[in-house]
């Protein structure tokens, strides 16, 4: 763990607070952003770049000591907080144990994924005022040129593993259930409009992207036929096509938007068993949903999503009903309209089943994407390479098997009478959140 040394000169003139008025932080060609103003006014911008693979301590140093100027002159200490793909997280603080800061260094997204874009660090700064509006962010330190610096939170993070649920009762669902009840609540997707969100379903901006980048080639070893029969003789055409079935699937559903995390998978989830709470973290991939979408990728992100064989590892309908009837509680505490009864959890029940194929579709492109852009990538050594790509390769036939066994079920289900007239009875600003309400534009 490294030790910054004293500094030498004043730091004074680091922390530039911009006008209390609102304005937009803009960046450069390398993504970077810049001191002048800042969409959240009241949180000081520090001049200054880390370098991500060195972690420069100077620099670092620089950044910390800004914000706890207190700290100018005693011992610091950083330990990686948490590896993410992309960024660098470290925990800062004293021997003297004051209260730690987390200092996360934006990675190079389009590094790691070729086929994807750097997250654009100015509206993610938008979304960190629409969650610290509802209370739900962890407090913004300060901002410097190529990260952010925020309150540490203290508990445990998860794992892809021990998060992994045991049944519908586990304690977990309903701590997640009612922070993601938060996050999805009327008060966040009005403060969102409010700052300018685009309210178009992110799934379907994703598939497209995802669609337009898949390769041609399949490696040398590995069975192209055996994809065709998986997928279809061309697989472009066959999940483009797919793409527009569940498109209108959805459209015919009405399935409700809502602003949404983006990202809650276990690595993102901070348990405190102290307080028996848990806090969501990363908001690279925050924007308008299907919160249906959402609330589906979680489930199967804490089930299954690691595992090439997973068979045996999909949730049991008894197991989703369970954790709908936990959400729509919490947002019925939260929100108050919306309703938790079985009528309407036998609703979003379709929903979510809905949203599963979406997320079995984005599944099978991810891992096909990478496939086909194999010479694309460079994640490390050439045999840590092909291990990736021959897993991926496995994932993908493993995915497109679930998702037609998925998708004559999902196609084939109808909505009972009742629900629909359960759904017009009523009130106008209340249907959106059950979710046979306003149509959105695709």
């Amino acid at each position: 763990m490294p030790v910054f040394a004293k500094l030498r000169k004043s730091q004074n003139s680091l922390v530039q607070r911009p006008d209390r008025m609102m304005a937009s932080t803009f960046t450069d060609e390398k993504n970077t952003l810049h001191p002048r103003m800042s969409v959240i006014s009241d949180i000081p911008f520090i001049d200054a770049f880390i370098d991500q693979t060195s972690a420069d301590h100077g620099a670092l140093e620089k950044v910390v000591t800004a914000i706890r100027p207190q700290w100018k002159g005693k011992t610091i200490t950083s330990e990686r907080f948490r590896e993410g793909i992309c960024n660098t997280v470290l925990k800062c603080f004293t021997q003297e144990e004051e209260e730690a800061i987390v200092v996360r260094i934006n990675g190079n997204r389009v590094k790691i994924f070729p086929l994807q874009c750097d997250p654009d660090r100015v509206e993610e700064l938008k979304v960190y005022q629409v969650f610290r509006s509802i209370g739900v962010s962890p407090p913004l330190l300060g901002i410097f040129r190529n990260g952010i610096c925020m309150e540490y939170i203290p508990g445990r993070q998860y794992t892809w593993f021990d998060a992994y649920y045991k049944s519908s009762d586990d304690p977990f669902i309903r701590t997640n259930m009612k922070e993601l009840a938060k996050y999805h609540s009327n008060r966040t997707s009005v403060l969102a409009r409010e700052m300018g969100f685009e309210e178009s379903p992110a799934v379907i901006v994703q598939c497209r992207f995802l669609l337009d980048s898949l390769g041609e080639e399949v490696p040398d070893g590995l069975d192209r036929e055996r994809l065709q029969d998986a997928i279809g003789p061309n697989f472009k055409d066959t999940l483009e096509e797919e793409l527009s079935v569940l498109i209108n699937r959805c459209t015919s559903l009405n399935l409700p938007l809502v602003f949404c995390h983006g990202d809650v998978n276990p690595t993102n989830i901070i348990f405190n068993e102290t307080t028996d709470t848990v806090a969501f973290v990363d908001y690279e991939t925050a924007g308008f949903n299907y919160a249906a979408f959402e609330l589906a990728r979680h489930i199967y992100l804490v089930t299954c999503s690691i595992h090439v064989d997973i068979e045996d590892r999909l949730p049991s309908d008894e197991f989703i009903l369970e954790v709908i009837r936990v959400y729509l509680e919490e947002r019925q505490h939260v929100d108050g309209s919306i309703r938790a009864d079985g009528d309407t959890i036998q609703l979003w029940y379709r929903h979510v089943r809905t949203a599963m194929l979406f997320v079995f579709h984005w599944q099978i492109m991810f891992a096909l994407n990478w496939v086909t852009n194999q010479p694309m990538r460079g994640v490390g050594d050439e045999d840590e390479n092909t291990r990736l790509v021959n897993e991926l390769y496995w994932t993908t036939l493993s995915r497109a098997k679930h998702y037609w066994k998925l998708r004559h079920e999902v196609l084939n289900m109808t909505i009972p009478k009742q629900n629909v007239e359960l759904v017009r009875d009523l009130p106008e600003h209340d249907s959106q959140d059950i979710g046979l309400g306003r149509c959105p534009e695709i």
